[in-house]
Order: structure tokens, then sequence, then C-alpha cells
């Protein structure tokens, strides 16, 4: 396939980010491709850091750590990352992007729902987690673990990266409200949501999405302190869950409320039910401060395809880690989502993939990472 410039604006499928690891845009293996990004890994190289740093113009994040005195010392590989410590991590894959294409990172919802906290970055464009057109250059990212002791190892996904043409987003509500009236993208209690159904909204290219705590299972809290993560060892042998979260159950709620406690960990399920067709993609706002003070998703890109393996589609895992001590009600407003067109249907959805990991989990569900609660 020759990769051409985009007459419309959309997200590349899987086949399209293909053509560009052939044609040399991107140095990365071709099975890292998922249905409309690309999984990024880790190098052998990372460094323990005493903190953040901005990104703000210079060419090599090496140079920055070096002339400020930042790092600590190399990443040990048989010692895990430890919680509230910052990270940076030399990334295996690099960019050298056609002029006409733009990228944006979301980590990966195994890593996403282990409260591990990953940020791309670029020191060229002042920018995290987005690269302009024509972006040129290696990738590092920024690992945070805010609840667990976590062992890592060369060559693990901690993130994703899509390429995009133009602006792919609906621009208003209208053409929200037409999309939904076109398709039956969003289902509640078995039955398909037109805008009017949906009871909030912004009156912008967003729908509002709300919190489902009338099931059995309603949330699992991350637990403190724990034992070690390790990732590695988990790859082939998924670990018990109970060391590390607590299932929290209707029947243990006060008056039918929640309490979660501010900078805990919680995973939560949205009360609607996404099914996407191979043509579309969501993407969610971390942060909506009309909803609440809390951070309501980590990884937040939703697969083209998710859920539409089910007659009813397929409710969405939620990272939350509030700000403040709050009490949660059913059917509360809790993350906003917005609909990124593909410039053509992805081949190999979510739902038809052998290796994506959900498709037959209800939300909340835990990472991949552990085991079922049948096997735990």
């Amino acid at each position: 396939m020759v990769v051409k410039r985009a007459a419309k604006a959309g997200v590349l499928n899987g086949q399209e980010i293909k053509a560009l690891i052939q044609a040399g845009y991107l140095q990365a293996n071709p099975a890292n491709v998922g249905p409309a990004s690309l999984d990024l890994t880790l190098s052998d190289e990372g460094y323990l850091l005493g903190g953040f740093f901005l990104p703000g113009g210079q060419k090599n994040p090496r140079q920055i750590f070096h002339w400020r005195g930042l790092i600590k010392k190399p990443i040990n590989w048989e010692k895990p990352l430890l919680p509230g410590e910052v990270y940076l991590f030399r990334l295996r894959e690099t960019l050298h992007l056609p002029p006409h294409l733009r990228a944006l990172a979301s980590p990966k919802s195994s890593i996403g729902r282990l409260d591990i906290h990953v940020r791309l970055l670029n020191t060229q464009q002042g920018r995290f987690d987005s690269f302009a057109f024509g972006y040129q250059g290696q990738l590092w990212a920024f690992l945070t673990s805010r609840s667990f002791p976590v062992r890592l190892q060369p060559g693990l996904a901690i993130t994703q990266l899509r390429f995009l043409a133009g602006d792919p987003r609906l621009r208003t509500y209208r053409q929200l409200q037409k999309l939904l009236q076109k398709h039956h993208f969003i289902f509640c209690q078995q039955k398909p949501q037109s805008i009017t159904d949906l009871r909030f909204t912004d009156y912008d290219n967003q729908l509002v999405l709300t919190l489902n705590l009338d099931q059995d299972l309603v949330a699992w809290q991350a637990r403190s302190p724990t034992p070690i993560l390790d990732l590695a060892q988990a790859q082939t042998k998924p670990l018990p869950y109970s060391s590390y979260f607590m299932p929290i159950y209707r029947d243990n709620l006060d008056h039918s409320l929640l309490f979660v406690r501010a900078n805990g960990f919680y995973l939560l399920g949205t009360r609607q039910a996404l099914r996407l067709p191979a043509d579309w993609a969501v993407e969610f706002s971390t942060v909506d401060t009309y909803s609440g003070e809390f951070r309501s998703h980590y990884a937040g890109f939703i697969d083209p395809g998710w859920g539409e393996g089910m007659p009813f589609g397929r409710p969405l895992t939620l990272e939350l880690r509030p700000f403040e001590n709050v009490f949660l009600t059913h059917n509360q407003p809790i993350v906003k989502a917005s609909w990124d067109r593909l410039l053509a249907p992805t081949p190999t959805t979510y739902d038809r993939r052998a290796t994506s990991h959900y498709r037959q989990a209800l939300a909340p569900s835990l990472s991949r990472y552990f085991a079922s609660l049948a096997k735990s």
C-alpha cells in the first residue's frame, strides 16, 4: 500500500498504520498494530528521576536531566517501580511522520487499570501525548505507579499511539444528534439510546455517560500496601486479584451511595453500553469538571468494533481517581465521550481480534494481568 496524503480528516486504521511502517515513517513492529493504533513498548533504557520536567523545546531528554541533575539512578529491572516515584523510559519505537499526519497517545487499558500513569514526552513541541504534523524523533515516556510496587521488563506494551489526518472529531451537537439518529451506537438496559434518551448533556460534540451502581459488583478498590505486582510474571501466569484489589458489592453500599476517598483508585462501570462499527472510535475525556473533581479515565481510547459482537453492546470500565472525598450515586454523570471517524473502516475490529482481552468482560473489570474471579 502506498501512503498518500489524506483528502479528508480521520484516524488511520491498522492496515494504514502497517503501511506507514513499511514505508519507513515508523520504526515499529507490525505485530504491535491494533485496529486503529500502535502499541508502544519499553526499551532497556530507563531512569529513576527526582521529579517530572515539563516539555519545553529541547531535542533530547537526556540533555535535560543531565543538565539539571534530575537522574537519581538508572533502572534496575530486578527491582520494582515504587509508588509515587517518577521514572523515565526510552521507548523502542521512533516517529518520522509525513507532513499530513499527527499522532496522539493514550495508555493501554491493561496498564491504566493498574493505576500506572503514563505520559509521552514531546520536548520538541512542548506537549505531552501529542505529536504535531511531520514530527520526527525518538519517543520517551514518564511512568508513575500510584498504588502498587510494579516490576516491569523491556518489551512491555504500556501505551498506544493513533495517527490522525486533520481533525476527525464531530464538531457540533447537531452532528452528534444526526450520528445517533443514523446508527445504534449506545444501549441502556438493552435498548438503543437516541440523544434525547440521554439525560445529561452540555449541548456540545460530546456525550455524557453515567455510572452504574445497579449491579451486583459495582466497583473495585485498590488496596494498600500490597506485594510487588510482577508484570513479567503476570504475562504468562495471571496474578490473584485479592492481594491488590477489593471488590465492592451493591449490598455493601450505604443508602445506595458509593463513598470514594480522595487520592484512592477505583474501577467503575458505565450504565451505557457501546457497540461501535468498524469506522468509528471513541475517546473519553480524562477530567470533566462539570461532573465533579475527579479523573474519570486513564486509557481513554475505545477501538472501532468495541462491542460489535454483542447484540446490545458492551459497557466500559473507568479508572477513577478522586481529588476529594465524594459520594457517588447510580446514573450520575461520570465521563464525557467524543467520536472519531476513521479514514476507512478497519479490516480487523476489536471484537474480531483473537488478542483482544476484554471481549467477554462486563464492567467494571480488572486488568488482564489478574486471574478472573473464578480462578482467584
